[in-house]
């Protein structure tokens, strides 16, 4: 065995220290640093988004809640066309149907009575009577090819392309003449209605925007007509918009939805409503400084107006059109300023 030399020990006793040392950790740089009570200084702007203050059409908007409806004009009740009793119904809620088709079928002895009439008009060659036969037959809602049909149910038939919306009575269930059987709508136009109380319906006209914010952009709307009078039992008033974008299949008819009119336009200065920071002295913002770009000054602001988006601002000569505010990023900052450092 040989003994340890003492001064190598000690050399390599001096690079562990030396190598351990160097593994030690640095603390990373903060990503700003807080000059004074409203002041911060950002190293790496790229992690704030920064927008230009500028004027802009704002709109006043009211807030409303409604819900997706089809227009009464497209709707259409399919009715008994006499006494009798359903005998098939081949649709239901949420079908497509087409124009022509057959929805189910009915037995009636005055449908019976009516076939009879027309095949005894064509066999004795009446011409006045095979028109007076005929008509018959379309008033209760028949087709001159169900004539020759061999089962003594006779068919009702859908009278536009659209979609079944209602049912309202089962195969087996008699019916007189004129009630309700199916309700089909065309799904082609839908429309927004919604109730407001009568001192924001006074403020609404038609030819209005409308839009829908949690949605964003994919649909819109104008107002179409706005009732009159309020409804005796709600006190509500009825305003009905036509979408000028049909909202996706995913919003069905009944579909509830927040909506937001804008009741005038004016030119304002505008910053996004992500800016804002609330503090127990008012609503603040963070401005870059003009002659420092990483520097960021947190400075009062008075809202005027807001909606889902954007704030409508009073200019002062620390906040105006031209400057910059911080859009994202803004309670990183604030987070600094209220630090103890």
């Amino acid at each position: 065995m040989h003994a340890a030399n003492p001064i190598k020990l000690l050399i390599l006793s001096s690079l562990v220290i030396l190598t351990s040392c160097s593994k030690k950790e640095v603390a990373p740089e903060p990503v700003a640093k807080k000059i004074d009570a409203q002041t911060v200084e950002v190293r790496n702007l790229s992690q704030l988004k920064i927008e230009k203050i500028q004027k802009t059409l704002f709109p006043e908007t009211v807030e409303v809640t409604g819900k997706i409806t089809i227009p009464d004009q497209n709707i259409i009740n399919i009715t008994a066309r006499a006494q009798g009793r359903v005998e098939d119904l081949k649709v239901t809620i949420g079908d497509r149907v087409k124009e022509g088709q057959i929805l189910g079928s009915i037995w009636s002895s005055d449908l019976i009575t009516a076939v009879e009439e027309y095949k005894m008009a064509v066999k004795q060659n009446d011409k006045e009577l095979i028109q007076l036969s005929n008509q018959k037959l379309k008033a209760l809602g028949l087709d001159v090819s169900d004539v020759n049909r061999t089962s003594p149910n006779l068919p009702f038939r859908s009278p536009i392309n659209g979609v079944v919306i209602d049912k309202k009575i089962n195969p087996g269930s008699a019916v007189n003449l004129g009630d309700p059987i199916l309700i089909v709508a065309k799904n082609t136009t839908r429309q927004f209605v919604a109730d407001v109380p009568p001192d924001t319906a006074i403020k609404l006209k038609p030819g209005m925007k409308v839009r829908f914010p949690e949605h964003n952009s994919n649909f819109s709307a104008i107002v179409s007509n706005v009732s009159p009078i309020a409804d005796p039992a709600s006190n509500m008033v009825k305003v009905r918009c036509e979408f000028t974008d049909l909202p996706p299949a995913g919003l069905p008819q009944e579909t509830y939805l927040k909506a937001e009119i804008a009741i005038r336009e004016s030119e304002s200065t505008v910053i996004p409503l992500t800016s804002l920071i609330v503090v127990p002295n008012g609503d603040t913002v963070f401005i870059q400084d003009q002659k420092n770009p990483n520097k960021f000054v947190r400075t009062m602001i008075n809202v005027i107006s807001k909606n889902k988006v954007q704030m409508n601002i009073k200019e002062n000569d620390q906040v105006k059109e031209g400057l910059y505010v911080v859009a994202d990023g803004a309670l990183l900052l604030e987070g600094i300023i209220e630090s103890d450092e």
